[in-house]
């Protein structure tokens, strides 16, 4: 007899074209309030936007699923007015990595859309896990709470969502919890108005650094262990790091800094 984890599961796979086994697929509902395009237009062009990078338009399909692929990463995504929906099914091993850097570049972007609607005010933007329930043989669903803040979203803030999103990921493929590291990029511009760090840890969407003390401007970033590419944006500018000696042409032409981050001991 059919249950409700089954028909989860069933509905899931169908458009996915994944195997059936039920404690390899998850679902986070990201609720906001603020996924509306009727009354969130920032929110919405923000997200209608990023998406569009990777050949998906969103477009009024607000209760239907919408396959997003970026490389060999393929989730299912729908937005109520509540929220998003973001569904997938977790392979086995280290790919799941890329799965966890798309859906963690999506979130950010919702994240993004929160923090750009005035209508915010107090409102909380919180992350729910549902997953089948395998302890015992049944048809259950459950869901847990991963993350829960208010805003303002922090580069700190953002990177524990990066990482609660990512451990529960990595957690079903049987991958090392420790796949995800922290770093931090530093630029020291004094004058400029606006530093914005763009990599391919962040599939080149520029981010906003946070301006300290004499001129110097940090941005905190989550992301794999290995080499990574990136330049800096100074008021609209594309530069490389001027205090790296390290960078290569891009198939494009682009030179772009380099930077190798060490896997955590």
């Amino acid at each position: 007899m059919m249950g409700a984890a089954d028909d989860w599961v069933g509905g899931i796979a169908a458009v996915l074209g994944t195997p059936r086994e039920r404690d390899r697929y998850v679902r986070f509902r990201v609720v906001t309030g603020l996924c509306c395009s009727r009354h969130c237009p920032k929110a919405w062009h923000i997200l209608d936007k990023f998406l569009s990078r990777w050949g998906t338009r969103v477009g009024d399909r607000s209760r239907y699923p919408v396959l997003v692929e970026k490389g060999n990463a393929r989730f299912l995504y729908e937005h109520h007015e509540s929220g998003a929906e973001i569904a997938a099914y977790v392979a086995l091993g280290t790919s799941c990595v890329l799965l966890a850097k798309a859906i963690i570049e999506l979130v950010r972007e919702l994240c993004k859309g929160f923090e750009a609607e005035p209508q915010r005010r107090d409102k909380e933007l919180v992350i729910y896990e549902t997953y089948v329930v395998t302890e015992r043989r049944s048809n259950d669903l459950a869901e847990r709470e991963i993350f829960r803040r208010k805003p303002p979203l922090t580069d700190v803030l953002l990177n524990e969502c990066a990482d609660a999103l990512a451990n529960s990921l990595i957690a079903k493929s049987g991958a090392s919890l420790d796949v995800f590291e922290n770093v931090e990029f530093y630029l020291n511009v004094p004058g400029a108005q606006s530093v914005k760090l763009a990599g391919d840890f962040n599939d080149w969407c520029p981010q906003d650094m946070q301006e300290r003390e004499h001129g110097t401007w940090v941005a905190s970033v989550s992301t794999t262990a290995g080499t990574h590419l990136y330049k800096f944006v100074v008021d609209g500018v594309w530069i490389i790091d001027p205090d790296n000696p390290q960078s290569e042409r891009d198939d494009d032409g682009n030179v772009n800094a380099v930077r190798y981050v060490e896997p955590t001991a």
